[in-house]
Formats: C-alpha cells, sequence, structure tokens
C-alpha cells in the first residue's frame, strides 16, 4: 500500500512540474526589478535649466483629512507652528436639551493621533490650549494655511501631560467653562452660531517641541457629553459632537530668520528645500534641454523616463513619505501630471524614496513625451504629499551639484 502511495504522489509531481515548464509567461517577479531595464533603447540624462524653492502660504487647509498641531524648529527650517481650527457641530438636525434637570459629568475632547515628529523614545511633554472662537468657523469658506480666527478670552482647557510615541487618541478633559455652552435647548444652526467653535494649540514655552498629526475621519475624534439625569444618577449617558465631521481648517506660522529661506523665491543651484505645512514647494524646468533633444531627435520615442531627486547630506532622515510632480499651464497655473494619477505597477518609483540611490525617484513618461513633442517646458512643481499635515522636511540637491536634480529618459528612433 505505501508502495502504491509513493508511486501516485510522484506522478502528481512530475505532473505539476510539466505544467509549471509549459505555462505562458507572467508578470511574476516584475515589480523586483528596476522598469528601466525592460526597455531596449538609448539612454539620455536632461539636466535642469533652473530651478527654486518658492512659498505655499496659498495652501488650502479646509475640510482635510489629516490635520497637525504642535511645534518644530531646525536650523535649516527655521520654526513653525500649527494651530486647529474647528467647528462643534450636533450629529443631527433634531437639536440638543440639557435642561435643568440634566447633570453634565464631564466633557471631553478627543484627537485619534496619526503619529507624532520627531521620533523621540522617551515621550513628549504637551501643554495644549483650547479656547472658544470669538468668529464662527464658516462653513461656506475655503480656509488657507495663513488664516487664522480671532480666539475670545474663554480657556476651555489648559494642562500638560505626557505622551509617547504609542498614543493614539488624546483626550483633553474640557473645564466648567464649557457648561454654559452646552446647557439649554438648541437648534442645530442656533448651536453653531452660539459654540462658534474651538481653538486648540500647543504651548512652545512649556512643551516639548513636537507636531501631533490629527485623524479627522477617525470616528473617536469628537466631543463627548458625559451626563446623567437627577432622577437616574446611576445611568451614565454620552452625548456624542461632532468635530472631525464638522468644518476645520489648519493655520501655520513660519519664522525664516537666520536661515537662508524667508522670500517669496529662493535660487536653487546647489539646494532645493521642501518645506511642509505653507512653507516651500520646488519649481524646476528643463526648457533648453527638452528642445536641444527634441531638435536632435525629432521623431524620438520615449519608453520610460524618470525624474530623480537626490537628497542633500544634511537633509534629515526622518522623510516625507512620498514627493508629487504638477506642471504649469499655459496660464500660469498648475495642473495634475497624467503620470502620477496613473495606477502604478512599479510602487516606489511614482516619488517613492529609493534607499539605495538616496534620492526620489518620479516616473513621468507621458509628460516627458508629451514635452518632447512640444518642443518646450513650462516647467514643473514638485511638492510634498504630506504637506498638511506632517513635518517632515527634504533638501534636494539642485542642478550645480555633482549628483543634481535630472530627467533620465529611455528613447528609440
Amino acid at each position: 500500500m505505501k508502495s502504491k502511495q509513493l508511486i501516485i504522489s510522484l506522478f502528481a509531481a512530475a505532473s505539476l512540474f510539466l505544467a509549471a515548464c509549459s505555462a505562458d509567461e507572467t508578470d511574476l517577479g516584475l515589480e523586483l526589478q528596476d522598469p528601466t531595464t525592460s526597455y531596449a533603447g538609448q539612454r539620455f540624462t536632461l539636466t535642469a535649466d533652473y530651478a527654486m524653492s518658492v512659498r505655499d502660504d496659498s495652501l488650502s487647509t479646509t475640510g482635510y483629512s489629516l490635520g497637525v498641531v504642535g511645534n518644530y524648529s531646525d536650523t535649516a527650517f527655521g520654526s513653525v507652528s500649527s494651530v486647529l481650527y474647528t467647528q462643534v457641530a450636533l450629529p443631527n438636525i433634531t437639536g440638543i436639551t440639557f435642561d435643568e434637570q440634566t447633570v453634565i459629568d464631564s466633557v471631553v475632547l478627543y484627537f485619534v493621533t496619526g503619529g507624532f515628529f520627531p521620533t523621540k523614545a522617551d515621550g513628549y511633554d504637551l501643554h495644549f490650549d483650547v479656547f472658544q472662537l470669538a468668529e464662527a468657523v464658516n462653513s461656506d469658506s475655503n480656509y488657507v494655511a495663513t488664516d487664522e480666527l480671532p480666539a475670545t478670552t474663554t480657556s476651555l482647557y489648559s494642562a500638560t501631560q505626557h505622551y509617547t510615541m504609542a498614543d493614539s487618541i488624546i483626550a483633553l478633559r474640557l473645564n466648567d467653562n464649557i457648561l454654559p455652552l452646552l446647557q439649554g435647548t438648541h437648534t442645530e444652526d442656533a448651536f453653531l452660531a452660539s459654540m462658534k467653535g474651538l481653538r486648540v494649540s500647543i504651548d512652545p514655552a512649556t512643551s516639548t517641541p513636537c507636531m501631533v498629526t490629527v485623524n479627522w475621519l477617525a470616528t473617536n475624534t469628537c466631543m463627548r457629553v458625559y451626563y446623567h439625569y437627577e432622577s437616574a444618577p446611576d445611568d451614565s449617558l454620552t452625548y456624542e459632537l461632532h468635530t472631525g465631521a464638522a468644518t476645520h481648517f489648519t493655520h501655520f506660522s513660519h519664522n525664516y530668520a537666520g536661515t537662508t529661506l524667508g522670500s517669496d523665491s529662493v535660487a536653487g543651484t546647489s539646494r532645493l528645500y521642501l518645506d511642509p505645512l505653507g512653507g516651500y514647494n520646488v519649481k524646476v524646468s528643463f526648457a533648453s534641454a527638452i528642445e536641444n533633444f527634441h531638435n536632435q531627435h525629432p521623431y524620438a520615442t520615449v519608453h520610460y523616463a524618470e525624474m530623480l531627486l537626490p537628497l542633500a547630506a544634511d537633509s534629515d532622515a526622518n522623510r516625507p513619505d512620498r514627493i508629487l510632480a504638477l506642471r504649469y499651464a499655459a496660464d500660469g497655473s498648475v495642473v495634475s501630471v497624467t503620470d502620477m494619477m496613473d495606477t502604478y505597477l512599479y510602487a516606489g518609483y511614482d516619488g517613492g524614496f529609493d534607499t539605495v540611490r538616496n534620492c526620489y525617484r518620479l516616473r513621468l513618461t507621458t509628460q516627458v513625451q508629451g514635452l518632447l513633442r512640444e518642443g518646450t517646458d513650462l516647467g514643473l512643481l514638485l511638492t510634498l504629499n504630506s504637506r498638511r499635515h506632517a513635518a517632515q522636511r527634504a533638501i534636494v540637491n539642485g542642478p550645480a551639484t555633482a549628483d543634481p536634480i535630472r530627467l533620465e529618459i529611455v528613447y528609440t528612433e
């Protein structure tokens, strides 16, 4: 019996081997190779005519899923602070009533965190301040990075707590100043008008330098009212008010004293600054290189093109996750680059960081082919994917360095 089973097993294994040998070619393992090796063609490098760092202070921050609060500084980028503004809204249109029979036990403002920057093993002492706004957050307004709203002198929270990188929720128990804003009967619109909103910040003088990313869309980012009725003191009830699901925006403030930054644009022959939170983007143009290549190779077909963004030696090791590219249109506006909207087979070449080559790599095949057909380049704008909610920044080598920002293409003609 054992001998018969062995023969059957060997026959099955042989069948699988033959099937594997005769199977059609598949894409298995393609993601392990550099995509530029997939094309048999000539290689060419295009160097930039110019590159500069340009201010990003008109950055919209209204209604995004992630925000950030805190303070940070370094010698290259100066200091930055971030403040949260949010409505406090009812969860439905039926209104809310906290009458004289209602006892409010506590009110807690919760933020689900998306991470702390910089990395600090022993954690952070953070002094949060929460104030009621003097002016309501307008649901119809598009607030940008430089916008802010006046706050009242009514402090709803002011205390220091210790947090670690493992903490996923920040809970701020508000003081009794919140009670008059809740008590009574309110309709949806009347409540928004009377509450107006909250200003949330971290005091730089009494806190560890830290930027905290906030997940606005998380269910537990909210304000919860814990209460009971006098007639049933043992019944603990909860009423949840919207903050993350309401209108919110973020204000950023930069101080570039003592750095090379500060003006609307900064020449980038040797260093280019990608500074998040309304700081700096990078504008780069390959116009002369594109025109010269077009004149020499008017019928070239580009099979692969990528932009390489090598990091400067003193760029922070805690890097941004991804760099995006936008292109300038004839009217001066910036629009999406087709390549950056596509779904990529080769994850990591769409603006991600290549640890082997110490650079960011952006696949721009369609974009470069279009430029070569036109024979000109109006420029690209490079931005950080996380520029609205994370403080990670990067310094890229300029076009005059030994390992410069550049376009590498593979083409045939």
